[in-house]
């Protein structure tokens, strides 16, 4: 199966970064695919006198707009559903006002 050409294609050249030392512009020098969800890249500091170099993660996170094609079994869920509440738990919250009669109206 071959990749989509996609506008994304050649990320690596696109992700601007900055050294987490300096602040100065960084550029990715090289990156490595480690699954479909996760790529690894290595970054360069342009400062000069800085000259850090780093490594960074770049992973799928969640999904905010399903994809038109469906779910895909090798992706992480859409959100982890909300825990029921515990059976026979009921919740016992007292307070003055609630079931009382209101207030009176000023005036």
């Amino acid at each position: 199966m071959t990749e989509p050409k996609t506008a994304t294609a050649g990320i690596s050249k696109g992700i601007t970064f900055h050294c987490p030392v300096c602040t100065a512009a960084a550029r990715s020098r090289t990156s490595n695919k480690e699954t479909h969800l996760l790529r690894t890249f290595w970054f360069q500091c342009t400062d000069l006198e800085c000259g850090h170099t780093w490594e960074a993660h770049l992973s799928f996170v969640k999904t905010l707009s399903p994809s038109a094609f469906g779910p895909v079994s090798h992706m992480a869920p859409l959100r982890r559903p909300p825990s029921p509440p515990l059976a026979g738990t009921e919740l016992n919250i007292t307070h003055p006002r609630i079931g009382a009669d209101p207030p009176p109206l000023p005036g």
